[in-house]
């Protein structure tokens, strides 16, 4: 059996990464965040939005209400489909809403060595500055894994900071 990993980037790093120096202009310069940006935002695209236990169906409504394709409500969160402007809108309007997530990797996993392998396998140059810092935050809902969001996080961290390892030392 198998469980399924999906790797989130906040959806304001995604759509802000110039005006938060996401990507550092001296290392990468002005037209790879635009590159980058726009790759990822020019068409529709999946996004999550969390929320408490509870408003999942008042913030299905409100994504409706602005006009999200494909709401689908789960616990704690809502997914959707939008575009780069439907995305600046939810992160301005949505009440009920924590954060908004845009999903950048799907994959199997049969333990934590599979989940370290597979985080291996992206490029986060693409997303994260090798110069940089940046946070973990895991829920575990598989029997497949530890019930110990925290080994999970670390588990990922590490995979990530050895990924930067291999690549930059």
């Amino acid at each position: 059996m198998l469980a399924t990993g999906v790797f989130f980037l906040p959806a304001w790093r995604v759509g802000f990464p110039h005006l938060l120096g996401f990507f550092k202009p001296s290392r990468y310069g002005k037209n790879r965040t635009f590159a980058i940006q726009n790759t990822i935002m020019d068409k529709d695209f999946k996004m999550v939005a969390t929320t408490m236990f509870g408003l999942e169906e008042v913030l299905a409504k409100e994504l409706r209400d602005l006009g999200a394709k494909d709401v689908k409500v789960a616990v704690r969160s809502v997914s959707f489909v939008g575009d780069k402007g439907f995305l600046y809108k939810a992160n301005i309007s949505l009440r009920t809403a924590i954060r908004i997530l845009k999903p950048i990797r799907k994959f199997k996993a049969r333990n934590e060595d599979d989940l370290y392998k597979n985080l291996q396998k992206i490029r986060w140059e693409n997303y994260l500055d090798v110069d940089g810092t940046f946070a973990i935050g895991s829920v575990v809902n598989s029997s497949f894994f530890t019930s110990n969001s925290h080994y999970i996080s670390l588990k990922s961290k590490d995979a990530i900071a050895d990924y930067y390892r291999h690549q930059y030392s």
